[in-house]
């Protein structure tokens, strides 16, 4: 991310007002000339007054979204890049649907995004970096959809008041002692002297001290004044173990080296470059953090040197007596093709902190963690997710203590030079420090077929539960739910089989049914939430795994009702891992997680004909066909294998016509008062030539109960897709409801919402 940026706005406003009677073609001459001298700003200006005399020319619309886009207003970016694109398909500007897909995804609608970044990657040559980026991004579009209603418990993100941010641009915020925080601040450009240099802007650090007392910032002061003429521009710094030295950045235009300054009574004095260890030539060298880890002293860093992965990568020197090693990559675990930048290291978390664009995230650069397995390999990256990151751009990620510390974002709300996300500025943040202590003494795993040494795992039920009396093949219900009812009946199931038999049959009785919940019933859920642990882990490591469930029931109904009644125990099940950890397994299940990882489930229904023999289907007989141990035995359901799943890895599918047509696919279910339960129907009808089969109708959330219509629709034929929601649980406010339904193998993936607010 370049340090320096020119603004000229003001000059091109006050221009403005002596040329009024300007033609269109003299407004866009003067924007060519601002954006040649990267003054986006200006350039932004003046095309704003071309388009509003004439708005009719591509040519003028897409030099408008060129600097929107590059002063980051995304919204008004993506509306010109898309008028664009709408008359002319690509064949004039084909860099611009690929602006556009990335506007859509800096402005959350992911949907659309999705949707022009497949539209990127058709116009692309196979294996050229836009070609790879578009189906890397399909897929982060894919994955955001998904994400975008889970926030962190417990964790809010606030900008600091002035006098720390400004109408400029703050970001690099790192602690100090006794209050004190140094950052890096865009400025107007002085002599040493103090004069202005007018037009010219450069990024200094300063540091600024929190008041405890007053519950204020104090105001700044220029850290860097002794030696601002070592380069255009200062920033992105750490300090060293014991606060004496402070590691920072010094670019003129592209170019940026490493140098250490002293740190005396909160100056900095002396800077020293560092050594060609970590100053490479010929290449960017910035935003060092330094960090000492036991007895080892290192540096990480982002460079664009040779040997790396693809644009900035994140690079580490251990310092060896009193000078830097030779650098080394970390590794196409956490760089990629794209730009990797602002890591922080954190030994207490055996964690390494840093933002990408490449990493499924929200948009824009996001903050990510990766953590050291036994042998020191960085292992996948995850998103630290909202409201850390957002679809703007989320960098600097800093801790100040075990739950709070500091980031930088363009976020909306931040203070913008203008209407927009143009500009950075610091954050606080606070944050569960459960979720940064890293897991698990969870048993090592060399292989799926290792998972198999807990199988089968085997999961009962209450008499036709759940959801009695019904043909329904799928519940609301969760297994664990379902699961805390049943041990609540432990008491009838002890009176009903110890009633009426001989007084000798009472203590046995009562055993069997006692070791039946203790040994069998409790031991079944233990091995479920270990193997979902393990299941987890391995899928955030790109595993693609089947699971085959089947299903049984105790003979006191017809075959074809126990056959539905154990797909709704199925179903109970799969509600049990999409809400497990809020979602976690939602992702793979739906094959867009970011490590690749997918999860699928083989329904098997036995109903009766797989019950046994010796169990009484005499309804009369409650004590032996409902009570007893051989009858709740039988009713289960159990995970019998756990495989490498075949299924091909999803790549970014070619963009086909609906098949299905939706009367709407977003409904706004107006304001409601919590607890109530929403209801609303989807009408479709298939309008290809084709039938089409409907595979998968997935809520996004728990709360969320869908009706599977009819699997297979035929040519002209309808459909409904009923929807519940359960509120009673939701937060207050606007909430939105994401529903998608997969059709044909993934050939059709519609997505449905419904939003409501509610108070």
């Amino acid at each position: 991310m370049s340090m320096h940026q020119t603004y000229g706005l003001l000059f091109a406003i006050l221009l403005c007002f002596g040329l009024q009677a300007q033609k269109p073609e003299k407004w866009i001459k003067l924007g060519d000339e601002a954006f040649a001298q990267n003054d986006h700003y200006a350039a932004f200006s003046y095309y704003q007054r071309a388009i509003a005399q004439d708005s009719s020319k591509a040519e003028y619309q897409y030099k408008y979204a060129e600097s929107a886009r590059l002063i980051n207003n995304y919204d008004i970016a993506a509306r010109f890049y898309e008028k664009v694109y709408t008359k002319e398909r690509g064949r004039f500007y084909p860099d611009g649907v690929v602006h556009l897909a990335n506007m859509k995804e800096h402005s959350g609608l992911y949907k659309d995004a999705g949707k022009y970044w497949r539209k990127a990657k058709s116009k692309r040559k196979k294996g050229s970096y836009i070609y790879k980026k578009a189906i890397q991004e399909y897929k982060s579009s894919q994955w955001a959809k998904l994400e975008q209603d889970n926030f962190l418990p417990n964790a809010w993100v606030k900008p600091l008041p002035s006098p720390v941010n400004s109408k400029l641009s703050e970001f690099a915020a790192v602690p100090l002692k006794d209050s004190l925080m140094f950052y890096s601040a865009l400025v107007q450009k002085s002599t040493p002297s103090g004069k202005v240099i007018e037009g010219q802007k450069g990024v200094q650090i300063y540091a600024s001290k929190y008041d405890i007392e007053e519950n204020r910032w104090e105001q700044r002061r220029h850290a860097s004044k002794s030696f601002s003429d070592i380069g255009s521009d200062l920033g992105n710094g750490s300090f060293d173990a014991v606060n004496e030295r402070y590691y920072f950045s010094v670019c003129d235009g592209p170019e940026c080296d490493i140098y250490f300054s002293k740190v005396i009574d909160g100056e900095l004095f002396k800077p020293e470059i560092l050594n060609v260890n970590i100053n490479g030539k010929g290449a960017k060298n910035t935003q060092p953090f330094y960090i000492k880890d036991g007895e080892k002293e290192l540096l990480f860093f982002a460079s664009d040197r040779e040997g790396g992965e693809g644009k900035l990568d994140i690079w580490m020197s251990e310092r060896s007596g009193s000078d830097w090693g030779e650098a080394e990559n970390l590794g196409n675990m956490i760089n990629t093709p794209d730009d990797e930048l602002t890591p922080y290291y954190a030994p207490d978390q055996n964690r390494i902190y840093f933002s990408s664009t490449w990493h499924f995230g929200f948009g824009g650069h996001d903050v990510f963690y990766s953590e050291k397995d036994s042998e020191g390999n960085y292992m996948l990256p995850k998103n630290m997710g909202q409201p850390i990151n957002t679809p703007a751009n989320d960098l600097y990620f800093c801790m100040s203590g075990n739950d709070h510390g500091f980031l930088t974002s363009n976020r909306d709300g931040s203070n913008p030079w203008s209407k927009g996300t143009c500009c950075n500025d610091i954050y606080s943040f606070n944050i569960d420090p459960v979720i940064l202590v890293p897991e698990d003494n969870l048993p090592v795993i060399t292989d799926i077929g290792d998972l198999g040494v807990y199988l089968p795992i085997s999961l009962y039920f209450h008499n036709d539960e759940p959801d009695p009396n019904t043909t329904d093949t799928i519940t609301k219900l969760n297994y664990l739910t379902s699961y805390e009812a049943y041990k609540k009946r432990i008491p009838t199931y002890r009176k009903k089989y110890t009633e009426d038999i001989p007084f000798e049959l009472i203590i046995p009785s009562d055993s069997t049914i006692i070791d039946f919940f203790e040994n069998k019933a409790q031991a079944g859920v233990d091995k479920l939430e270990l193997v979902s642990k393990l299941l987890l882990r391995e899928l955030e490591q790109g595993a693609r795994i089947d699971l085959a469930i089947k299903g049984y029931a105790s003979p006191l109904a017809q075959s074809d009702y126990n056959k539905n009644l154990t797909l709704r125990r199925i179903h109970s099940l799969i509600n049990y891992f999409n809400e497990y950890e809020d979602g976690a397994f939602i992702t793979y299940m739906n094959d867009v997680a970011p490590s690749g990882g997918y999860l699928g489930i083989e329904k098997i229904p036995f109903g009766e004909s797989k019950a046994s023999r010796t169990v009484s289907d005499n309804v009369n007989d409650q004590r032996n066909s409902i009570y007893s141990k051989a009858a709740a035995m039988e009713r289960k359901i159990e995970i019998l294998a756990i495989e490498k799943s075949d299924k091909a890895v999803e790549v970014i599918p070619e963009e086909v016509e609906k098949t299905l047509s939706f009367t709407e696919e977003e409904k706004d279910l107006g304001r409601i008062k919590r607890g109530k339960l929403l209801t609303h129907v989807f009408s479709f009808e298939n309008t290809l030539d084709k039938k089409v089969r409907i595979d998968h109708v997935q809520p996004a959330c728990g709360c969320t109960l869908v009706g599977f219509p009819t699997r297979m629709i035929y040519p002209g034929k309808k459909g409904e897709i009923p929807i519940e929601i359960d509120t009673k649980e939701l937060s207050k406010g606007l909430n939105t409801k994401s529903i998608l339904v997969i059709a044909n193998d993934g050939e059709i993936v519609q997505e449905l919402k419904v939003s409501f607010i509610v108070e």
